[in-house]
């Protein structure tokens, strides 16, 4: 009986919780046009971010020409899910640093980058065949948008899906 209470109760950790809610992504084709279900999580402004993902996206960048932008929009990485690459679009007001990095759920490395944006619309494309992704995994994009002290004025994720 106690084996049959284990098992319920793994399955039901398994199924039911995901490490970091990774079982939804905003689904989007190649104009950025979300297609399917949107994952009302994904490409907003995150308030907190889970223990350890401040370290993981810390970097030296150059802070040279960074402005004091305090106005971002994000928008849906597309197409999503990818098979090479997918492009990941950024509106700020002013110059600023943006740092990213991307995680599987076990917060495993893929990449880490940092790019200065300028006034306007900043698109990113990202070679997600050279990351080493498992096709059919589901990875998170964390971003944080910092001003010219280095302080992080915006922060979020978005989740993406290797296909």
């Amino acid at each position: 009986m106690k084996l049959l209470a284990l098992l319920f109760l793994t399955s039901y950790l398994f199924f039911a919780c995901d490490k970091q809610g990774y079982k939804s992504f905003t689904e989007t084709n190649e104009f950025g046009e979300v297609v399917g279900e949107a994952d009302p999580t994904d490409w907003i402004a995150d308030a907190d971010w889970k223990s350890g993902i401040e370290d993981l996206i810390a970097s030296e960048c150059e802070l040279e020409g960074i402005g004091n932008s305090e106005t971002v929009a994000v928008y849906p990485a597309f197409p999503n899910p990818a098979t090479f690459s997918t492009t990941f679009a950024a509106n700020v007001e002013d110059s600023c640093l943006m740092r990213v990095v991307i995680v599987d759920k076990y917060n495993t490395v893929y990449s880490k980058f940092c790019r200065h944006l300028i006034p306007g619309n900043n698109l990113l494309d990202l070679d997600i065949s050279s990351f080493a992704l498992a096709v059919g995994g589901r990875y998170r994009l964390y971003y944080a948008f910092l001003d010219e002290s280095d302080a992080v004025f915006y922060k979020g994720h978005g989740d993406i899906m290797h296909v």
